[in-house]
């Protein structure tokens, strides 16, 4: 499977860039980070978005959490 088709569970997302759980959430609440909705309810985020976080903003500043700070 290439990385453009494979999804990352939240935790997943969140342990790639040192950040919670909850953050990784409240990430896609406010729009920040695309996602798919399985039928369950339980979200999944495209590969695709860890790189473009990482291009958008760096995965330094995203650990940093200065991510979240500039909203």
């Amino acid at each position: 499977m290439s990385d453009m088709n494979k999804y990352l569970t939240l935790r997943e997302v969140a342990g790639h860039f040192g950040v919670s759980y909850p953050t990784v959430s409240r990430w896609c609440d406010m729009g920040l980070i695309e996602y798919l909705r399985l039928p369950s309810g339980i979200r999944r985020i495209p590969a695709s978005e860890i790189k473009r976080l990482e291009h958008e903003i760096g995965k330094d500043q995203v650990s940093a959490g200065e991510y979240r700070q500039q909203v």
